[in-house]
This record gives structure tokens, C-alpha cells and sequence, in this order.
């Protein structure tokens, strides 16, 4: 569903608090309201009001941490905006998962004890402390059934995974990110890709840039360099033969604002060492944001140190960061409890 808007989070929220209205949720649910969802209910009156009841107020509970944290600064917002994104995460799995209950994931389902000797000296080591060194731990609860729905996968419990690797693999930021951080983001802008079965898989990927293999290490073992230009321009990574399906470590993604990437996987580590995995946004966001916020609660000095830039500029990163979440993880939602696309468009005219 596309809406031409003069004001498009407004009116994004606007739909989204649609279902804050609990016959609206029922409706829903029950496919009385025309949707794409494939999870349609036929249960008792008791049991849909009772996930209605739910949902909905998950969902203007979400609002309202959304609207308390445009009305504060970046010192307290992280921590605003991690508790409407659980509140969202918990509407989306109550209406997706139909056996759970908001009773029935309590817990946010991330946390930062350190899992082995490396993070516990970092933890004691306060002159060692740097934002992108901060990390979030996986565990049940939230997260998990999340990342299910979003993904259909599950980390194993205890993975965890640093700041600097979320933001790596954000489009949003990544031109912003590549110049703060001197280094390649796990974003590739596309100019063409091409996938096909016929009679075996074949990956295409075209861009303007021919440094690939720098930002996906991994595609070194699956996938060629053509020695021609496609239509003069764009470098062409060609899958290998050996390779059946798209690999797991990149995605494709189109961001709301617009453009076109190949975005590579989340690197996560645990106990024997690290893998990579293409994830949604919204599974990347609620990690980053769970990260964020633990640090505004409880590491309040370090905290107030990055707003300062004393030592560092790493703040205007986030704070970008946070801009794309702010639209992003809502409209992710949205979309998720319909089963269909939302856009929207600002009209041009002349004034």
C-alpha cells in the first residue's frame, strides 16, 4: 500500500495505531480485514480479545516511548526508543506466533554478562571502553521469537555481537560510516543483480565499484570477477558453479528513502569463533538499540563522555543511526502485521 503524505512517520504511526484499536486487531486477525497475512485465526471470543487486548496495547504503549523520545535528547533517548521497539516486537509476535502470549516472553531477550574471558576484562577495564566495542548477548525470550519471524532463524544462545558490526551492515549510514571509519562498510550499492534457476542457479552481481570481495570477504570462495564491464560501468561478481543458492552471508535491501544494495551478514561470535548471516534491519535495529540503551542506563559517565566528543565523534554516527530506526523499525512492524508493503511519498510541487 503506498500513501502520498506531507508528513510520511506521522502517517506511518497513524496506520500502525490503526491496530491500537483492539476490534481492529480482532478484524484483523480473523481476515475480516483484507490483508496479505498468512496467519489467519478462527478461535473462541476469549482467545482473540484476549491477543487483541494485547496487541493493542503494545502497540499505543509503543507510541507513546516513540513520542516520549522525540521530546528528549540523545542522552536519554536510546533507552525511550528500546522500550517502544520491545513493546512493538511483542505486538508483532503475539499476532504471528499463535500459541504466544505477551505472559509468555517477559523477558527482552538480550543481555551484556560477558561469555568469556576477552569481554569480562574489557567490562573491568573502564580506559578500555569504546562505543564500538560494546556488545549485546543473545538469550531467550523477545528476541528470539523476533528474529524467527523476521528471519526464520535463531542464534544460538550466548552469541554475541559488537556495535561496530551492527552498524556495519546499515545503508543508511554506511556512506557516513566508511568516512568516520576509514574503512569499507558490509554495504555494496547495486547496479544491476540478476538471479536465475534456468537450468541451474546463477548469481549476478553489478556495481560500479570492484571492491566486493574487500567488503564480503567470504564471496572470495563463491564468486568470480568478469573480466568485462557490464553496459562499460558496472563490475561483475559472478556466483561459481558450486554454488546452489544465494549464500547466506548477503541480502538484498532496499531502503525506504531508496537505492538498491547488497548488504552482507551480521558477524556474531561465540564460544569456538564467528560467523557471518544476513539479517533483516529490524533484527539488527533491536539489537543496536538493546546495546545503546544499556549503555545510557548503566554506563551513564562513558555515556555522557561520547555525547561530549571529548575523545571521540562516534556520536554523530549514532545519531544518524538513529534517525533511520526511528522510521524504520515501526514501518518494519506495520508491514509484518499486514503481510504487505507500506510506502510512503512526500508530493513535489511548486510553491
Amino acid at each position: 500500500m503506498f500513501t502520498w503524505s506531507e508528513s510520511p512517520s506521522k502517517d506511518m504511526w497513524e496506520h500502525l495505531k490503526f491496530l491500537g484499536n483492539k476490534n481492529n486487531c480482532i478484524n484483523l486477525l480473523n481476515g475480516s480485514i483484507k490483508s496479505e497475512r498468512t496467519i489467519i485465526y478462527n478461535e473462541t471470543n476469549e482467545f482473540m480479545e484476549k491477543k487483541a487486548d494485547q496487541i493493542a496495547m503494545c502497540i499505543n504503549q509503543a507510541f507513546e516511548y516513540f513520542e516520549a523520545a522525540d521530546k528528549v535528547s540523545i542522552r536519554t533517548s536510546p533507552v525511550l526508543l528500546f522500550y517502544g521497539m520491545l513493546s512493538l516486537a511483542k505486538a508483532v509476535i503475539v499476532a504471528n506466533e499463535k500459541t504466544i502470549f505477551v505472559e509468555d516472553i517477559n523477558y527482552h531477550g538480550l543481555h551484556t554478562r560477558p561469555r568469556n574471558q576477552s569481554l569480562q576484562q574489557y567490562k573491568n577495564d573502564r580506559n578500555s571502553w569504546e562505543i564500538e566495542k560494546e556488545f549485546s548477548v543473545t538469550d531467550k525470550g523477545v528476541f528470539k521469537y523476533l528474529t524467527n519471524i523476521f528471519d526464520s532463524f535463531m542464534f544460538p544462545d550466548g552469541s554475541f555481537i559488537f556495535l561496530k558490526d551492527m552498524l556495519s551492515v546499515c545503508p543508511e549510514v554506511h556512506n557516513i560510516y566508511e568516512k568516520y571509519y576509514g574503512e569499507p562498510a558490509r554495504i555494496l550499492a547495486l547496479y544491476s543483480l540478476e538471479e536465475s534457476n534456468d537450468p541451474n542457479y546463477k548469481m549476478k552481481i553489478s556495481s560500479y565499484s570492484n571492491d566486493a570481495f574487500i567488503r564480503f570477504p567470504e564471496m572470495t570462495e563463491h564468486f568470480d570477477l568478469e573480466a568485462d564491464l557490464l553496459h562499460g560501468v558496472g563490475y561483475v561478481f559472478s556466483s561459481k558453479s558450486t554454488v546452489q543458492t544465494r549464500p547466506d552471508y548477503l541480502g538484498v535491501y532496499e531502503p525506504y528513502v531508496g537505492g538498491r544494495y547488497v548488504v552482507g551478514g551480521l558477524k556474531f561470535y561465540n564460544e569456538v569463533g564467528f560467523d557471518t548471516k544476513y539479517l533483516s534491519p529490524v533484527t539488527i535495529d533491536y539489537l543496536a538499540m538493546h546495546t545503546l540503551s544499556i549503555v545510557a542506563r548503566y554506563k551513564q559517565d562513558f555515556w555522557g563522555s561520547i555525547i561530549s566528543g571529548h575523545d571521540t565523534g562516534s556520536i554523530s554516527l549514532i545519531s544518524l543511526y538513529l534517525s533511520v530506526v526511528k522510521r524504520r523499525f515501526p514501518n518494519a512492524i506495520l508491514e509484518k502485521m499486514f503481510g504487505e508493503e507500506f510506502g510512503y511519498g512526500i508530493v513535489s510541487r511548486w510553491l
